[in-house]
């Protein structure tokens, strides 16, 4: 777990003793068994011996989702692997953390997926996209009227379109139409009026 003593950053163990001798100016916490730590105003990773795992140094970086990382330099973000090497060439506005083996960028002030290899999965461009949750991403439109989820080939999962629509969980997505909110399943079909208000 992450810990701070004396404005120092550290990790500690199960009985609160140091796991290394290293300390930073800031620290999370680990997954998939590295940390982001920032040091002299710069950020990277470490590993479990408090030791950097790569030279570069970035403005910003997250922590590791499916093996990959978001970093930030001053004109862009994009991915990069345990070893610290970017997982492709492009550059980006914004990145995101992968999911389901996809993640959200930004470019050209429009939002789709990329692939591991920073390939874009489909043709389309959006106001805004979702994360994939059960196999589906959320999308919006310029058009208020047009959200509605995608598959992981950017196809629509069904043809209803709703003022708006959440991710899903356990097999259903809040939606709203004509002010009324309600659930819809994977198909787009409505299942029952939801209690939530405005």
């Amino acid at each position: 777990a992450q810990a701070r003593k004396d404005n120092e950053w550290l990790h500690i163990d199960h009985n609160g003793k140091p796991i290394y001798k290293e300390r930073y100016d800031y620290l999370r916490n680990f997954y998939e068994g590295l940390a982001v730590a920032r040091k002299d105003n710069k950020y990277f990773h470490i590993d479990h011996n408090g030791k950097p795992i790569y030279k570069e140094r970035y403005n910003d970086v997250d922590s590791f989702r499916e093996g990959l990382a978001v970093v930030s330099t001053y004109n862009k973000q994009f991915h990069i692997d345990h070893n610290g090497k970017p997982a492709y060439k492009e550059g980006f506005f914004f990145a995101g953390d992968f999911c389901e083996g996809l993640a959200v960028v930004r470019k050209d002030n429009k939002y789709f997926h990329i692939d591991r290899k920073g390939k874009p999965v489909y043709k389309e461009r959006y106001d805004y996209v979702g994360d994939f949750c059960e196999g589906l991403a959320r999308i919006s439109t310029d058009d208020t009227s047009k959200g509605f989820h995608i598959d992981h080939n950017g196809k629509p999962a069904y043809k209803e379109r709703y003022d708006l629509v959440e991710n899903f969980y356990e097999g259903l997505a809040l939606a709203r139409k004509d002010g009324e909110f309600f659930n819809i399943d994977h198909n787009g079909k409505r299942i029952e009026p939801s209690t939530k208000k405005n």
